[in-house]
């Protein structure tokens, strides 16, 4: 689904307000979860925040049943990425610039940030696709956070071969696009064909104009360049999902060569740490998790990474276990499907994970430490946790708040209604 179609079924649910230029992000903070935000028709390329609103408005828009459908969806479309359809035009290339003064750049505490950049990176062997902030440094030039993942891999090749990485930019691809580049499939996987399994294989790539490189026909905007691993400039600090701040760091220079736009081109604002934020960033996870799970399990019911832990440290697994050991094991599938959880805890089937007051309602009743906790010293988590050690060196904590098998009766809830 195009970005602007999923502008289109927003304002169809009267979701979408349109709102002034100078005012723009303090409204997208205000609805952030709520409605999307768009700015009124006074500029070519107008930006837009908060597309993405909760799990649900996902699984209507992908037309799919419920949340365990999502995830199976998406764990399925990693597994089974699909060939791409190649076409000659698009009307991502409308209009031609030759630099990034179109973009209004939003400026967040002082720093001014491109946040839903979308960076597809060739090496003329592999392609990968991942969001990265983008730091404007001015001149064309952004100074761009990469994590030790895959364009790090890829970075880290180029500078032994004394290279430059070529890469295209998209802001505003196609929903399912924004999800795949967010899923960190397996390296060499390329994330557009995930999307395109994803789509039903509806997308369709085109060659950008410079480099070649395939990117979703019709997205909003796309730059190309380089990004030099030799050149590095400071990045940071910048607030991120956990709402703490993310330190300062030297980080490679994205240089923009060209970019190009669609004529009433949509410029993609995500707000850091905000709901579309953790969407994009955990809900992938959450079906890597499921996935993991569902193989020493046989019946899962719910995996929710909580948004008091950025929808990223934290998650809750509810299951119907068949041995009295089998939820130390759903802990350790988790542990291994998303390095970077810090907790988890696991609950019977009859917990609503969704639920804060039912998940301590689990721990208060059916939690006992010396039986329940699982405490993992010297392992590697977030580098976003500012309580993490030097590279995201920490501690993990896993709780097993299930009922003993044997003795069930003695710990179902009451209903009191």
């Amino acid at each position: 689904m195009e970005f602007r179609q999923v502008l289109a079924w927003l304002r169809s649910k009267d979701e979408l307000v349109e709102v002034d230029r100078d005012s723009f992000t303090s409204y997208v903070k205000r609805y952030d979860g709520q409605k999307c935000v768009l700015e009124r028709d006074e500029v070519e390329v107008r930006r837009v925040a908060n597309a993405i609103l909760s799990r649900e408005e996902l699984i209507e828009l992908l037309k799919l049943r419920d949340v365990a459908d999502l995830h199976h969806k998406i764990a399925w479309a990693i597994r089974n990425p699909s060939p791409l359809r190649e076409i000659s035009q698009s009307a991502s290339e409308e209009v031609s610039e030759n630099g990034v003064s179109f973009l209004n750049v939003p400026d967040f505490q002082g720093k001014r940030y491109v946040t839903a950049g979308v960076f597809i990176a060739s090496d003329g062997k592999r392609l990968n696709s991942s969001f990265h902030r983008m730091l404007y440094l001015g001149n064309d030039k952004f100074a761009v956070r990469v994590v030790p993942r895959h364009l790090y891999r890829m970075l880290e090749e180029a500078k032994q071969r004394r290279e430059k990485l070529n890469v295209a930019v998209v802001i505003g691809g196609p929903l399912e696009f924004l999800i795949a580049s967010s899923s960190s499939p397996p390296f060499g996987v390329f994330e557009l064909e995930v999307a395109n399994s994803l789509s039903g294989g509806s997308i369709a790539y085109k060659k950008s104009p410079e480099h070649g490189i395939p990117y979703p026909a019709d997205s909003e905007i796309l730059l190309e360049g380089y990004i030099d691993p030799e050149e590095l400039a400071p990045e940071g600090p910048f607030f991120d999902v956990l709402h703490t701040f993310d330190t300062v760091r030297a980080q490679p220079v994205f240089t923009v060569e060209k970019g190009y736009h669609r004529k009433d081109a949509l410029f993609h604002v995500i707000w850091p740490g905000g709901v579309e934020h953790q969407m994009l960033m955990g809900l992938p996870k959450e079906a890597k998790i499921r996935e993991a799970v569902e193989n020493v399990v046989p019946e899962v019911r719910d995996v929710y990474l909580t948004p008091g832990g950025g929808t990223w440290v934290h998650a809750a697994i509810s299951v119907s276990k068949q041995r009295d050991g089998d939820p130390k094991n759903v802990i350790m599938a988790a542990f291994g499907a998303h390095p970077s959880l810090k907790h988890v805890i696991v609950v019977d089937e009859d917990v609503d994970v969704r639920d804060p007051v039912s998940l301590e309602w689990a721990l208060a009743t059916r939690f006992r430490a010396d039986r329940g906790l699982m405490i993992i010293t010297s392992a590697s988590g977030s580098t976003l946790d500012p309580s993490a050690g030097v590279d995201g060196e920490t501690v993990k904590v896993g709780v097993d708040a299930t009922a003993p098998i044997r003795e069930r009766d003695r710990f179902k809830r009451a209903d009191v209604s």
